[in-house]
């Protein structure tokens, strides 16, 4: 039986492939894309870290988020939102992401929880900015 891969666009620090693979996280077919009009913010709070937080995107037109369209494996669903503490911290929405082909895909994206996200930015993780700022568009 075919197993049908969920699509699963990774922004901030999820796009550190090593990290997902550390995690168990099954995927394939890896390529950059960019969430247009959503911009990539810091306000979902760090709890044992005051002051820093976690990647999340919010609608805003004229802006662009940078990240990695992937195939995700059904079975890494479970592990993933478990990372993203869903749906306490993280909530899912369905969106479009555009290719470097030019062609655009349907696919999921966590966001942060209205009822958790701090109304003041907060400062990112150095080793997450790290991640954002290696990857290859």
């Amino acid at each position: 039986m075919e197993v049908l891969y969920l699509k699963y666009f990774a922004y901030g620090s999820n796009m550190s492939l090593k990290a997902l693979d550390a995690m168990g996280i099954k995927y394939k077919e890896v390529q950059p894309a960019v969430l247009k009009n959503w911009e990539l913010i810091f306000n979902v709070p760090e709890i044992k870290s005051p002051g820093f937080g976690y990647a999340n995107v919010i609608q805003k037109d004229g802006s662009v988020v940078k990240g990695l369209l992937m195939d995700l494996h059904p079975d890494s669903l479970q592990i993933l939102d478990e990372y993203e503490v869903f749906p306490l911290d993280y909530l899912k929405k369905e969106v479009s992401v555009d290719l470097k082909s030019g062609a655009s895909e349907n696919c999921f994206i966590y966001v942060g929880n209205p009822l958790v996200v701090s109304s003041v930015l907060l400062q990112a993780f150095p080793e997450h900015l790290a991640i954002i700022e290696r990857a290859h568009f």
